[in-house]
């Protein structure tokens, strides 16, 4: 209290000479004879401010702030219920209470595992075979995806554009048909296909020349445009996509002969997957005696003789002779650079079991 008094002093106007001249008895009796009102000063706590007289303290409004963040205990914790029960003078359930109100209680037996299936000889049997069908039907679903769909080029002649012009004369004599009909009956639509078959090749016979050759050029322009179509379709793939593809398509044919049932055989069949046509896959090279066989049928000696004979002679002949395997290996390598050019890379994979030199030649350039 003394020093916030002499502060104040020393804070307030400066005395006069003569005062500030007296001795410290004067001072002191002024300082005793002045009280805190007439100083200005209010009474309170040392190191608070003059703002906070009356507030709380800021340790009470810490802890205030603190209860109020404190979340509300719920009923339906453990230590609530524990408090409850403690209150109502009970404990509460748990596992170990439980073993100790009831010690004899039976134990959950567990369920024995069933014993293993032992399956028969023949239901092995059957179990492999359906899996080796399951096998073939992926291998089969595979093949086809690798297969690619190129357009269908649709034969086409003078007659067949001749009966797609008159494609609409059947329906017309389809309804006449059922129109002569009593109510009830049904149409025989066999007949009337072959009564239809019949008015249409009469027809053709009656057209002139003219008509024919205008039919004709249908024909030429239709083979055209789905040539056109398969070209650009063709084209539109990789030379490896389209030689991938035709791996694929003899697989299939491979087995559709093998699983072929009936008395037509199946190499006489029209297949579901022919090859796909390139232009761009380069011819692979001829064989030496195939070469030879088709330069000396061509002379004509053995125009006379009959295949066999031909053939044998033909043998004979190519014995004595070494000359053309150079012209097979020039062919060969001709048929190297053409594959090299159109897919990028040389066919090592054909060339490997004929020829290892080649290809070891190959891979070190």
């Amino acid at each position: 209290m003394l020093g916030r008094q002499v502060t104040f002093l020393l804070r307030g106007p400066q005395l006069p000479l003569r005062l500030a001249t007296s001795s410290k008895q004067c001072l002191s009796a002024r300082l005793l004879h002045t009280t805190p009102a007439a100083l200005g000063v209010t009474a309170s706590k040392p190191g608070r401010p003059k703002k906070a007289v009356g507030e709380p303290s800021r340790v009470i409004k810490r802890a205030v702030k603190r209860v109020a963040k404190k979340p509300a205990s719920d009923p339906d914790d453990a230590a609530s219920q524990q408090v409850a029960a403690k209150q109502a003078g009970t404990t509460p359930k748990t596992k170990a209470n439980a073993k100790a109100a009831n010690p004899k209680a039976v134990k959950k037996v567990k369920k024995a595992t069933p014993p293993r299936k032992v399956y028969t000889e023949a239901q092995l049997a059957a179990k492999k075979e359906r899996a080796a069908r399951a096998k073939a039907a992926k291998d089969v679903k595979s093949l086809k995806a690798a297969a690619l769909s190129p357009p269908k080029i649709v034969p086409s002649n003078a007659y067949l554009q001749f009966i797609q012009a008159h494609k609409g004369d059947l329906q017309s004599l389809v309804n006449a048909e059922k129109e002569k009909l009593p109510a009830g009956s049904k149409l025989n639509i066999k007949g009337t296909l072959t009564e239809h078959s019949k008015n249409l090749s009469a027809a053709w016979k009656e057209q002139s020349p003219a008509d024919i050759e205008h039919f004709n050029h249908l024909a030429h322009t239709t083979t055209e445009t789905h040539q056109a179509a398969y070209k650009s379709w063709v084209q539109s793939h990789t030379p490896d996509e389209i030689k991938l593809a035709n791996s694929a398509r003899r697989s299939l044919r491979r087995r559709e002969s093998s699983s072929s049932s009936g008395s037509e055989p199946a190499k006489n069949r029209r297949t579901r997957w022919p090859a796909i046509l390139d232009d761009r896959e380069p011819k692979a090279a001829v064989q030496p005696y195939i070469q030879f066989s088709i330069a000396r049928n061509a002379s004509g000696d053995f125009k006379h003789l009959p295949l066999i004979e031909r053939s044998k002679l033909i043998g004979e002949e190519w014995k004595a002779l070494e000359k053309y395997e150079t012209l097979h290996s020039a062919d060969r390598e001709r048929y190297i650079d053409e594959y090299s050019s159109v897919h990028g890379h040389a066919p090592l994979a054909q060339l490997e079991s004929q020829h290892p030199e080649l290809t070891s030649a190959a891979s070190a350039a």
